[in-house]
């Protein structure tokens, strides 16, 4: 290696040269390596670094490496790219540096620097145009005329006739549209009967024939529709948050939507009222907010399977009056026992709208009172009414109502008891105007507004039906096997 030294201290003659093949950013590097004071012949690895001074500077570019180089007679060839936007017409100097060609150690520079010189080309792009001026890699013009392409008479200061592209076709501007695309994807800015439209291939995104809109897109805030008087500021009205959440009348959605203020369900068809439908899979109803079909006045909420008509609906009828209906009617509780459950208790039922009261008396020599609560004979019809009374003790002859009535129920110990002890009572009666209350009726009775024949609801409603007696079915054949496991 001291010998190599020595070789790589010797002056290397150097001559820069445009590439035979296309006009790129790669250009051919020649130069002669002596050795010893006689010209080299071998493999060599070579290492090129520009710089911006001959000594010290900063490095410019890439480091490009030519590997395995013959030089033959000391004469050499190598191949150098630094990439675009390295040559702006500043002084450079290039670093050479050198190590045997089976060596994997390090290069050793070669001095001096040696300084970039023009190529033939490079001498033609630096030749300015007349009426143009140069500065550094610029040029520009100060006349006050205008520049035509593909005509002789320009308009504008750059007018260009036929059309323009401008990225290998991503920018074209042609008949009053812009048009920007990558592959076959494509925006355009066009003009159509005075209006301005802004699309996506041919799908219409947007319109800015208005003098009130304003839509602004941003990549960190989201995308606001705002409206104002002049078209430049305003209320905001629509919000699509960076996170996807889209607000209406907010900035600042705390939800997939959020509606700061009324929302107004108009016209789902064209002669009904409003309906909101949520949709489950393959588009299948799950909850409708609509009305009673053919009663566009009265409110429904229904809740479904995926099939219609619902299962369970809350609704107001004819009469004004809000009912809810259901298969199965229920309280949950929390067990205070055991948090890890809930306790389900389901309503009693029956063919009336019945309400009830109940309490504690006490019999004195035989005879007692109640009084019924302000409440109950309020709502209570009188017709039908009904007592019910446990004695607490186990000496009692039995207990009687002879006076039934809202105002006054008359208590007393059968067979001429004279007893002295406290009793349980519960009165049960009907609600009034609800004493013709229908326990059967037609199967559209308080039908969902809907868009569906009622022939194709009556197969859903078979079917539903059949679903229903299916499950029954399974159930009690699952508790007789229960009853059976449990008796063996």
């Amino acid at each position: 290696m001291t010998t190599r030294v020595q070789i790589l201290g010797i002056l290397m003659a150097v001559v820069l040269c445009a590439s035979a093949a296309a006009l790129d950013t790669a250009f051919s590097y020649q130069g002669r390596l002596m050795d010893a004071g006689s010209p080299a012949n071998d493999d060599y690895d070579f290492q090129f670094i520009l710089y911006d001074a001959v000594i010290g500077g900063s490095q410019v570019g890439p480091i490009s490496y030519v590997d395995d180089t013959a030089v033959a007679d000391g004469f050499f060839t190598a191949h150098l790219d630094f990439g675009t936007g390295v040559f702006a017409g500043t002084d450079l100097w290039l670093e050479v540096s050198v190590r045997d060609g089976s060596s994997t150690g390090s290069y050793t520079p070669l001095a001096p620097r040696q300084p970039l010189t023009a190529a033939p080309h490079s001498l033609f792009a630096l030749t300015t145009p007349a009426g143009w001026t140069a500065s550094g890699p610029d040029i520009y013009t100060t006349n006050a005329g205008n520049v035509g392409i593909g005509t002789p008479a320009p308009e504008k200061k750059l007018h260009v006739h036929g059309g323009a592209r401008f990225s290998t076709g991503d920018i074209e501007i042609s008949g009053g549209n812009v048009r920007l695309w990558a592959g076959d994807k494509a925006m355009t800015l066009r003009q159509d009967s005075n209006d301005s439209f802004i699309s996506n291939k041919a799908d219409f995104v947007g319109s800015g024939s208005g003098s009130n809109g304003r839509l602004i897109l941003n990549g960190e805030g989201g995308v606001h529709l705002t409206y104002g008087a002049d078209g430049s500021s305003g209320t905001d009205g629509l919000a699509v948050a960076p996170d996807g959440l889209v607000g209406i009348g907010t900035t600042d959605p705390q939800g997939d939507l959020h509606v700061k203020g009324t929302v107004w369900v108009d016209g789902y068809w064209p002669t009904s009222a409003g309906m909101i439908r949520v949709m489950g899979p393959s588009l299948s109803n799950l909850v409708r907010l609509s009305h009673v079909n053919g009663e566009t006045t009265l409110g429904l909420i229904g809740v479904g399977t995926g099939g219609w008509p619902a299962i369970a609906k809350m609704y107001v009828n004819t009469s004004g009056e809000g009912v809810v209906a259901a298969d199965v009617k229920n309280f949950v509780s929390p067990n205070p026992i055991d948090p890890r459950e809930d306790i389900w208790y389901a309503c009693v039922e029956g063919p009336e709208a019945a309400m009830y009261v109940r309490g504690t008396g006490r019999l004195v020599d035989g005879r007692a009172t109640i009084e019924l609560p302000d409440h109950f004979r309020d709502l209570a019809a009188e017709d039908g009414l009904t007592v019910q009374l446990t004695p607490r003790n186990f000496d009692s002859l039995g207990l009687g109502a002879v006076v039934r009535g809202l105002d006054l129920i008359e208590v007393g110990e059968l067979h001429g008891g004279r007893g002295n002890y406290e009793f349980d009572w519960e009165v049960k009666a009907v609600r009034r105007a609800h004493q013709d209350y229908q326990v059967t009726r037609p199967w559209t009775h308080a039908l969902a507004a809907t868009d569906q024949s009622l022939d194709d609801l009556w197969t859903e409603r078979l079917k539903s039906i059949e679903r229903r007696e299916l499950r029954i079915q399974e159930m009690e054949a699952r508790l007789a096997e229960e009853r059976e496991g449990a008796n063996d």
